[in-house]
């Protein structure tokens, strides 16, 4: 697609009001301002400036990025539909561009290195800004962590011996049907939830955990204030001092419902 850009954007030199707009930003940002060729047609962007917060995929100092031409420093940018192309369409249209998760491609020592961001273009004046957050480790990690805690029925919780706080991941409020601005339920009140008949193996798994210090495991029929009641399995750990005094309990609540009523199918079929 040829663009063909108006005087005023004729040289490499880019505004300053895109360079401030930039440092205010507390994502990757890069001001790219267009860069003709011998015919007067834009055949690249020039990365004019980048801000302090900038994070190359391939890990490159600012000082290497900044001032060189955008294909050549994402040269895997100008395939179809690459981000290439959209910094070209904001810049012909003017229409911003936003998308989540999308793929930032660099080369290092010529072998592709592939990050996942969210991506932002907009044009600002005879420039374009480009945005992006680059999803790290630990953002990945924890996202990976929910989506196997959800398809895993799981949720993780931590109580402070101390203090008394509670804490919850995200899927626990909904395994006890709760709402996420409700008060986490301590470890002690489990049996006022439980089941009649399970009082006593929730006795004995307190009476390991927070008495004898030890590891404990206990499965019970949780009753929801909603009326459903479902199979819990309870894993717990202490955590303790350098003297032997509980510090922290943590571990993770999983519902077996499914787990159990398979089994008690199966136990009538063979019965039959």
């Amino acid at each position: 697609m040829e663009i063909h850009t108006p005087a005023r954007a004729a040289t490499d030199s880019g505004p300053v009001e895109p360079v401030d707009i930039a440092d205010c930003l507390r994502d990757s940002a890069l001001v790219l301002v267009p860069h003709l060729d011998e015919q007067g047609r834009l055949a690249d962007f020039r990365i004019h400036h980048v801000n302090r917060r900038f994070v190359d995929p391939a890990g490159r100092p600012q000082g290497l990025v900044t001032n060189s031409l955008f294909l050549e420093a994402y040269p895997p940018a100008a395939g179809a539909g690459g981000l290439y192309d959209i910094v070209e369409r904001v810049y012909a249209t003017g229409e911003p561009y936003r998308a989540e998760r999308a793929t930032l491609t660099a080369l290092v020592d010529q072998v592709p290195l592939d990050a996942t961001a969210d991506v932002a273009a907009s044009r600002q004046g005879d420039a374009v800004l480009l945005i992006w957050r680059v999803e790290d480790e630990s953002t990945r990690l924890a996202k990976l962590l929910h989506h196997a805690q959800r398809l895993g029925r799981i949720g993780g919780f931590e109580e402070n011996a101390l203090t008394g706080r509670i804490t919850w991941s995200e899927s626990l409020f909904a395994l006890h049907g709760l709402p996420h601005t409700a008060a986490p339920v301590p470890l002690r009140d489990l049996p006022q939830h439980a089941h009649s008949d399970d009082g006593a193996a929730l006795d004995r798994f307190l009476r390991t955990l927070l008495h004898h210090h030890r590891n404990a495991t206990v499965a019970f029929r949780l009753e929801r204030s909603d009326g459903v009641i479902r199979r819990i399995r309870v894993i717990a750990e202490p955590v303790l001092d350098s003297r032997g005094q509980l510090l922290t309990v943590r571990g993770v609540y999983q519902d077996v419902s499914a787990q159990h009523w398979t089994e008690v199918a199966l136990a009538v079929t063979r019965d039959r």
